[in-house]
This record gives structure tokens, C-alpha cells and sequence, in this order.
């Protein structure tokens, strides 16, 4: 078996396997402990969080005995995890695909910026509604930690929010709200200290939450915060796609810039996609596009794709300041027409056709 790889059985064969376990006897946890030189609550934690591979109907309930596989399994999660230091959510992955569990991985997009005030959080909304409207089950995140707004922009009043979540208050499944347009939203918090304070680890079990969500949701959109913080970053580590919201504003193009750099510098490898908003005129979006191109090109070795622009617009202005989205308000605005065109480019299955990733102005 290779280095760095975790064993796992396809699903049939290891609820066979656990059938038979419990006919005969197995190690206990202190001979587990014996035998692998593992400490008792580091082999819980193991089990809890990997608990559809220990027992046959996926539960969290504790096990009294070991068999042979779920100790070589314990000692390969263990020297991933605590000796080689990959994350829970990276094994997850793994395991999925080694053993064919569970349905197709939930596509992740993190929408971020160098600067606030550029539009990212209406472009997130409005995208999950276009995600929604092409046939796909969707869950909003607002990962602005301690300044989300996404509840604000779409009226709603959560029971609870991402706080709740990572402060281990409350399950992902409680905590999420129907929103407008028939997404689903994890709702953020508003001035919430202890959320800004909020420890990169525990964002990042988050992620691996998150990532055993494609039973219930097809696409996960995520409302970064701004800027470079190492929440953002976790945030981003999540994704599949990263799109980049600026606008023609010098600050906010050397800002976004940054952004593409930390991430590159901080080894996340995930395709980055630019959109330019507040449009005047096309050759605008041109401009911006071209500098941010030509420095990761020349310094990160890198080309991000051209999502294309948005002109500025007072209808969504408009929207906002309603609290409505404008993919509902204002069905067939020529923005919406290039949200849903977004859509199909960052998850090419939306309406079951392929994406023209061509770039364009609307």
C-alpha cells in the first residue's frame, strides 16, 4: 500500500465484514490503544468522525469492539490526520472515492474580493438563484465572519446562523433557512466578535461538513468576507472554483490581485475565475482584466479566466436597497442574463448543457 494513501473498503463488503465482527470477538478499545500505540480519545475522535466507515448503518454510536480492518483503518486515519497533518475533509475525499460512498461531491464556489463594497455578496445571492433556477439544489453560505449581510439582502430573520455552527451550538441541517428563489441559506452574523475571532481550524471543519453535503445539495456558493484574513483563506481552501469579484477602481484591482496571490502563495490550486463589476464602458473591464492577467501570468504562473462584467446598473441598485434579489424582482434584466450564464460556466451541469465560456459585457 502506498504512503499517504487511506485503505477503504467498497460499502458492501465492509457492512459485511462488520456483520461478522459483531458475531465473534473483537479488541477492545484499551487492546486497540495496546496494539497501535494510539491514545483512547484520538481513536473516538477517529470513530466520530469517520463514523460511516466503522459502522454498517453510517452511526455515531461508540463501538465496544474493534475487527482487524477497522484497527488497520484506525491507524491509517491516525497517521494521515495526526502524523502526516492532512485535513479530516481531505481524507473524507479520499475514502469517498476509494469506496464509491454517498452521492456525486457537492461543487464548491467561493466568491471573494480584495475590497468590500464591489458587489460580491449580490453577485453571490443572485448566483445561487441561477444555480437554483438550472436544476441544481443549492446552499448559500455567508462566510463574512462577523459582517454577513446575505440575510439582510434577502429579508430573512434566521433562527440560527453560522455562529451557531462553529461555536458546535446547533447542526448544519438546523441552521439552514429557506431563502428566496427556493435556495437554501446558511446564514451569517452581524457584528458578531467572537465570530470575527473565529479560529481558522474550526472554519475548516466547516469545509469538511460542508463536503458531506452532496446528498442534500448539488452546489455549495460561498459569501466570502473580503480581503486576505486566514478565514477567507480557509474559506477558499474549500472550493472547486474561486470566482474574484472587482471592479475598474485601482484599489480594488491591486486588492483583488492580492487576493489571487495569497491564495497561490498559500498553495490553493482551485481554477480562479475574474468578474468585473460596476461597468461604465467595456474597455473598462478590458483594462482590469489584462493587469490582473499579466501579473499572475508574470509573478504567480498563472492565468485566471474572464467571467466578463457587469455594467452598473440601477436596477440592481434598486434591488438591493429593496432586500430582493434581482433574478426575481427582475427576471429578465440583462444582468440576470449573465448570472445564469455564470451558472452554466462554474457548474457546466446547470441545465443539463454545456457552458460557452466566452467572455462578455453586460
Amino acid at each position: 500500500m502506498k504512503t499517504g494513501t487511506i485503505a477503504a473498503r467498497k460499502p458492501g463488503r465492509l457492512i459485511e465484514r462488520l456483520a461478522r465482527s459483531v458475531r465473534k470477538s473483537g479488541h477492545d478499545i484499551q487492546s486497540v490503544c495496546r496494539l497501535t500505540g494510539i491514545e483512547a480519545g484520538q481513536i473516538r475522535f477517529l470513530e466520530t468522525e469517520f463514523g460511516q466507515y466503522f459502522s454498517p448503518d453510517g452511526g455515531c454510536a461508540r463501538l465496544t469492539t474493534f475487527d482487524d480492518y477497522q484497527v488497520e483503518l484506525i491507524q491509517r486515519l491516525h497517521q494521515g490526520l495526526f502524523v502526516e497533518g492532512r485535513t479530516v475533509s481531505d481524507i473524507h475525499l479520499e475514502l469517498q472515492k476509494k469506496t464509491g460512498a454517498g452521492r456525486a461531491p457537492v461543487h464548491i464556489i467561493a466568491v471573494t474580493s480584495g475590497k468590500g463594497g464591489v458587489g460580491k455578496t449580490t453577485l453571490s445571492i443572485n448566483l445561487a438563484i441561477a444555480m437554483k433556477r438550472g436544476g441544481n439544489r443549492v446552499l448559500l453560505v455567508d462566510g463574512d465572519m462577523g459582517m454577513g449581510n446575505v440575510h439582510i439582502l434577502t429579508r430573512l430573520t434566521p433562527k440560527h446562523t453560522i455562529a451557531d455552527v462553529l461555536q458546535g451550538r446547533t447542526a448544519i441541517d438546523e441552521a439552514v433557512t429557506q431563502g428566496p428563489g427556493d435556495i437554501h441559506i446558511l446564514c451569517g452574523g452581524s457584528g458578531v466578535s467572537g465570530l470575527a475571532d473565529m479560529k481558522a481550524a474550526v472554519i475548516a471543519q466547516l469545509g469538511q461538513r460542508l463536503r458531506l453535503l452532496g446528498d442534500q445539495f448539488d452546489v455549495v456558493v460561498i459569501d466570502t468576507g473580503a480581503g486576505v484574513s486566514s478565514q477567507v483563506l480557509e474559506f477558499i481552501k474549500m472550493a472547486d472554483d474561486l470566482v474574484l469579484v472587482t471592479t475598474p477602481d485601482v484599489a480594488a484591482m491591486l486588492d483583488g490581485y492580492g487576493v489571487l496571490k495569497v491564495a497561490r502563495e498559500s498553495g490553493i490550486a482551485c481554477p480562479a475565475h475574474v468578474l468585473i463589476n460596476q461597468v461604465d464602458k467595456p474597455e473598462e473591464s478590458d483594462m482590469v482584466y489584462e493587469r490582473i492577467r499579466a501579473c499572475s501570468e508574470r509573478y504567480l504562473g498563472d492565468q485566471p479566466h474572464f467571467l466578463g462584467s457587469l455594467k452598473r446598473d440601477r436596477s440592481l441598485h434598486h434591488a438591493n436597497r429593496e432586500r430582493q434579489p434581482i433574478a426575481l424582482v427582475k427576471p429578465r434584466a440583462a444582468a440576470v442574463k449573465h448570472f445564469d450564464r455564470l451558472a452554466k460556466i462554474l457548474h457546466p451541469k446547470t441545465n443539463g448543457k454545456s457552458a460557452d465560456k466566452t467572455r462578455g459585457t453586460l
